[in-house]
């Protein structure tokens, strides 16, 4: 006789300090989002390590959709579109008090910050909702109404909480102007910023949207390219991410 307990729930990310012996019961997870699966072996004859646990990664690579789960996740977008959760949820301040004017309102001034964008991912972020990548094309789902992904595929959402900002992104057909990734999800709301650059304030102005590498690279960008999201991404990753989408200032 042995004592386990698989939880299906746990750690994000399940391959630290697991499993864990309580007592003389073994305790696996498996995290959550599908991510991992576990395997458990019972090995009669080995009297000192009779059961063990293996941790498995479900990557793309090695293992395909379950036409049951793309099902399930067809069914729950459904019920997502039909509550509307992304625009009627109570939506929250933005700490900095600005409204959220679009990338357009930015680029009346940095046109050369505009045109890197243009070419960028983040500014097709809104589509890969709807077509997801091209292997995936078969059975892709739809995620326009999902808040966990319009959270970093619009602009005006705290991507970590997963809430929108009181002047964020609702719709495609409510705030057309924040469709994608755009500059304010990483320089914050630009309404005040124009009121000071109008007001001739400039330091001030700037002050209010700088973001410096520095804090980009330490803090800023994992809130969407998080682990559960982009598991490439990392501080030695950065540079070759922050060559990308590479910009200056006002023009």
């Amino acid at each position: 006789q042995f004592g386990v307990v698989l939880s299906s729930g746990g750690a994000e990310d399940p391959e630290y300090d697991n499993p864990q012996t309580v007592g003389e019961t073994l305790f696996v997870q498996v995290g959550r989002k599908g991510k991992y699966t576990g395997v458990i072996g019972f090995f009669p004859d080995d009297t000192k390590n009779r059961v063990r646990f293996e941790l498995i990664k479900l990557t793309e690579e090695g293992f395909q959709d379950s036409p049951k789960m793309v099902e399930h996740m067809r069914l729950y977008q459904e019920l997502l579109k039909d509550s509307a959760l992304a625009e009627t949820e109570p939506a929250i301040k933005h700490p900095s008090g600005a409204k959220f004017v679009g990338t357009k309102a930015c680029g009346e001034c940095h046109s050369k910050a505009l045109a890197v964008w243009e070419k960028s991912d983040h500014a097709h972020a809104y589509d890969s909702l709807i077509k997801g990548r091209p292997e995936l094309k078969a059975r892709w789902v739809s995620r326009i109404h999902d808040p966990e992904c319009l959270a970093c595929h619009t602009t005006g959402w705290h991507a970590q909480d997963v809430l929108r900002y009181a002047s964020g992104f609702e719709s495609k057909e409510k705030t057309p102007h924040l469709l994608h990734n755009g500059c304010e999800n990483c320089h914050g709301p630009g309404s005040r910023h124009i009121q000071l650059i109008e007001a001739g304030d400039k330091d001030a102005a700037n002050k209010e949207i700088r973001l410096t590498l520095a804090d980009a690279k330490k803090s800023h960008c994992v809130t969407c390219h998080d682990l559960d999201n982009d598991p490439h991404f990392n501080s030695e990753a950065f540079d070759s991410y922050w060559e990308k989408i590479k910009h200056i200032g006002r023009d």
